[in-house]
């Protein structure tokens, strides 16, 4: 949890230095994705029943993993 935290702070000094604010933003969203794509992939282990579309994404996603 620090470790995300200290992503999110070196994303606003990049923005502060750079004057913009999108570098903060998109380590968030990156973050965000992450944890909801881990939600999804661990209901649908405990039998949930996910849209096919999304069963089908979480397998490349592992393919992609082991290979």
């Amino acid at each position: 949890m620090g470790q995300i935290l200290a992503y999110v702070l070196v994303g606003a000094q990049l923005d502060s230095l750079m004057g913009t604010e999108y570098v903060r933003d998109a380590v968030c969203i990156g973050f965000i994705c992450n944890e909801a794509l881990s939600i999804i992939e661990n209901a649908g282990l405990m039998g949930m029943p996910l849209p096919e579309i999304l069963r089908k994404s979480i397998d490349a996603l592992k393919s992609e993993k082991n290979a």
